[in-house]
């Protein structure tokens, strides 16, 4: 990326917006959100777009009694050493991306804070903890999920939610994207552009194994010149959610598991999944994050291990080979059963998968009794209600993977004082561009 240019070029006042402009703020740090923040007329104030030591006057769109918050109007400074020129138009309004105007060195230093931050802010002593540096492998197209909303307010259209969250942004070029599936958002556009309005409720694209397909959901069946739209689209496989229906089938309502096997590879295993299944977006970065979470967890022949929130498998098959037995456990039933079948297509016999809501106290009392180590990888709510049960198994090693430092600060800090040493943490870069991070972290018991 190159260094944006500047420009003092002031903005006229927008009449009837309801919008204020601030005095000058300078920014002092980032947010965990990736907003600038600096003070302002007694408040604090979030600007979006901002880096520290930048000065910024400030479309005031939020006004509360102790903070403001809004984007930048115009710089009123000399730019950031940090600054760079956003590789994507729709920047600043799309709400997909919050880092595009930071230097790739820039994000990681700043993902790298955030999570230590967070730590610390919570009490966590990281002294004795060995931190890795972040694992980053690819700043560009390394999403291999989408999920778009349909616009019916006028125009068809396929697109991402704005940053306020309201509109709707028509996107044909998406840099984080894989290619594949950049390409097919093109040619969609012209796909949607023959649907009636309200006919399609939103769209999901995957980058699988066998290639690019997209999963619409219908809020109506299909007319004729609509069915014809579909038959003619070739960029990817096309399939449907009638309404009425949960089950995902092709255009002649031929369940989607009949029609195609779908896999996608974990870890050199090639799983077989659903166009509804939760996966990982980042393949790469998955990759980094399961061979280090291998390493961190120095699985045993003679052990037996628990993988909690284990989805479809991710963790779970790639723990087998190195223990004597592993138990997966998930709420969802459809991916358990996909998880068994996995099993059985692969012939590891060392597994054994469980349906239980780690949320809920009572099935918590169907993990087993005695295990040596935990693996969780639970979502953004964090683990704590499931942890009580970890720690009462007792094992001598739990990992855990995290996309939320709020939640992992909060959990790390619960399991320090029940006993573990919080002793390595490696963040990964799953989501470049963006806000989010996923952090893999090994505790021990002492």
């Amino acid at each position: 990326m190159t260094r944006a240019p500047v420009s003092r070029r002031r903005k006229p006042a927008q009449k009837g917006t309801g919008f204020s402009l601030s005095s000058p703020v300078t920014i002092e740090r980032l947010g965990h959100d990736g907003r600038g923040i600096g003070y302002c007329d007694g408040k604090i104030t979030f600007v979006a777009g901002a880096l520290p030591a930048e000065t910024h006057r400030v479309w005031v769109t939020e006004t509360k009694r102790n903070y403001q918050a809004g984007k930048s109007h115009s710089l009123e400074s000399e730019p950031s050493s940090d600054r760079v020129t956003p590789e994507c138009a729709h920047y600043g309004v799309c709400g997909g991306c919050q880092l595009q105007h930071m230097s790739q060195a820039a994000q990681v230093n700043y993902k790298e804070s955030l999570l230590t931050d967070q730590l610390v802010r919570a009490g966590v002593d990281l002294a004795c903890t060995h931190i890795e540096p972040l694992v980053a492998d690819g700043e560009w197209g390394y999403r291999r999920r989408a999920r778009l909303a349909v616009n019916h307010k006028g125009p068809v259209f396929a697109g991402f939610r704005t940053m306020a969250g309201s509109d709707l942004v028509r996107i044909n070029h998406c840099p984080v994207l894989s290619p594949v599936l950049d390409r097919v958002l093109n040619s969609l556009q012209g796909l949607m552009a023959r649907m009636r309005s309200k006919t399609i409720g939103h769209v999901e694209l995957t980058d699988h194994s066998g290639g690019p397909s997209c999963l619409i959901r219908l809020t109506a069946r299909p007319n004729a010149d609509e069915r014809e739209a579909f038959l003619a689209f070739t960029e990817a496989k096309l399939y449907f959610q009638w309404p009425g229906s949960r089950d995902i089938q092709d255009i002649d309502e031929q369940a989607a598991d009949q029609a195609e096997t779908l896999t996608i590879d974990s870890y050199g295993k090639s799983l077989t999944f659903s166009l509804d299944d939760f996966i990982q977006v980042n393949a790469t970065i998955n990759h980094h994050l399961i061979a280090n979470a291998m390493a961190l967890a120095e699985p045993q022949k003679h052990e037996s291990w628990l993988d909690l929130f284990c989805g479809m498998g991710n963790f779970t098959f790639a723990l087998a080979p190195y223990v004597k037995r592993v138990w997966g456990v998930e709420a969802i039933p459809e991916m358990i059963e996909k998880s068994r079948a996995n099993a059985v297509r692969l012939g590891v016999a060392n597994t054994e998968f469980l349906v239980a809501d780690l949320q809920d106290e009572q099935q918590l009392k169907k993990l087993p009794d005695r295990i040596d180590g935990v693996l969780l990888d639970p979502p953004r709510a964090g683990a704590k209600e499931a942890l009580v049960r970890v720690v009462a198994l007792n094992p001598a090693r739990i990992v855990y993977v995290s996309c939320d430092p709020a939640t992992f600060a909060r959990d790390a800090t619960y399991l320090i004082q029940q006993g573990y040493r919080l002793a390595r943490l490696q963040p990964h870069d799953m989501f470049p561009q963006t806000m989010h991070l996923e952090t893999l972290a090994l505790f021990v018991r002492r």
